[in-house]
């Protein structure tokens, strides 16, 4: 989503505000209504955001998304349709920008071991980076040697699938822990 704001020259300030606005909207916005049937492309908006809003720095906003994750995950959705990222994956990082770590920690678990389970090997290393990033920010004992095991599998495994952008980000992660 990122990408395509980019080159739409909407820009991701662009984004941002459609994504703000958006929660201000009373009637229709673009984000699913909890308890309520949403169209496919409200709930791909959700799954979106949520990632973009964590990385934009957004985390109340991002944070705020949890319920309506956990809803999908109980209807029974498990990935995001363009790329194949777990929902899991979105619901540990939306629950880490809340702070909520024991949620954000059991929902990066459960993410680890889908991954194995299907097997999803891009998101393998996906969510060992974020949950190294949760377990940076949260900074409680044993956390720091936790996300430096996390990221040096993650490297591995980056450089396996040959992913060079996010060698970088993983690289910059460890360097902090």
């Amino acid at each position: 989503m990122v990408r395509a704001a980019r080159a739409s020259g909407l820009g991701v300030k662009g984004l941002l505000g459609i994504l703000l606005e958006s929660r201000a909207m009373k009637n229709r916005g673009p984000l699913p209504r909890a308890g309520r049937p949403n169209p496919l492309g409200s709930w791909s908006t959700l799954f979106v955001a949520v990632e973009a809003l964590a990385l934009l720095g957004e985390k109340s906003e991002a944070a705020r998304l949890y319920p309506l994750l956990q809803e999908a995950m109980h209807m029974g959705i498990i990935l995001r349709g363009w790329d194949m990222r777990l929902l899991e994956t979105l619901a540990g990082i939306a629950a880490g920008a809340g702070e909520n770590w024991a949620q954000a920690e059991e929902q990066f678990r459960s993410a680890l071991r889908r991954t194995e389970e299907l097997p999803h090997i891009i998101e393998q290393p996906e969510v060992r980076r974020f949950y190294a990033r949760m377990l940076l920010d949260r900074n409680a004992p044993g956390d720091r040697d936790k996300a430096r095991q996390l990221l040096t599998e993650a490297l591995d495994m980056y450089r396996r699938l040959g992913m060079p952008k996010h060698i970088e980000m993983a690289e910059a992660l460890l360097a902090q822990a």
